[in-house]
């Protein structure tokens, strides 16, 4: 077996395995969410009947509100996306290498929205609601939360690739700078 052939082979068992933890995760997503939207369509219950504040406190202390059903549904289609793309990246007796690679990028794409949606996207407009006073502010801070995840996104799908990325590039030089600054004064 050539070494191409082994690293290959490492890299479709690695994303089986990360496809087997997301479909997992989804199905128990898919099991709280089931019954809020059953409540939702039924008419008992709305939408804004599932939520959680933070901080988990009432008006008039400013805390950013949240709902669950967009949050479970947005981590469920992301989820559902990745796999419809993991799909096709697993059919190596269907589709050429070069195409499945393509799916393959499109797979991590997917999997990457929602690692960023509940690592930053949250925690910022959290920030962004409760730390910004002026609305016209909020709005300018809203659409720089936008960029920088949309530049997360992009790392971390160069991450996910093998292909490097501008983060791990820039800590790496501020490691060696550090390094270097510390060899030259010494404690």
């Amino acid at each position: 077996m050539t070494n191409s052939t082994e690293k290959e082979n490492i890299k479709m068992k690695s994303e089986e395995r990360r496809a087997l933890v997301l479909l997992g995760t989804a199905a128990i997503v898919a099991s709280f969410l089931a019954p809020m939207l059953a409540d939702v369509w039924s008419g008992t219950k709305k939408v804004e009947d599932f939520y959680f504040n933070l901080p988990p406190v009432n008006s008039p202390i400013p805390h950013a509100t949240y709902y669950w059903i967009y949050i479970l549904g947005f981590a469920l289609a992301s989820w559902l996306l990745y796999a419809f793309f993991a799909f096709w990246y697993f059919s190596a007796d269907w589709l050429s290498p070069k195409t499945r690679d393509m799916f393959h990028f499109a797979a991590t794409v997917f999997m990457g929205f929602y690692i960023l949606y509940i690592t930053a996207y949250i925690p910022l407009v959290y920030f962004d609601v409760i730390w910004v006073k002026d609305p016209a502010q909020q709005v300018i801070f809203y659409l720089l939360i936008l960029v920088f995840i949309l530049i997360l996104e992009f790392e971390f799908i160069e991450w996910a690739m093998g292909v490097g990325g501008l983060i791990p590039r820039a800590l790496r030089r501020m490691r060696k700078r550090r390094k270097s600054v510390i060899q030259q004064f010494p404690i």
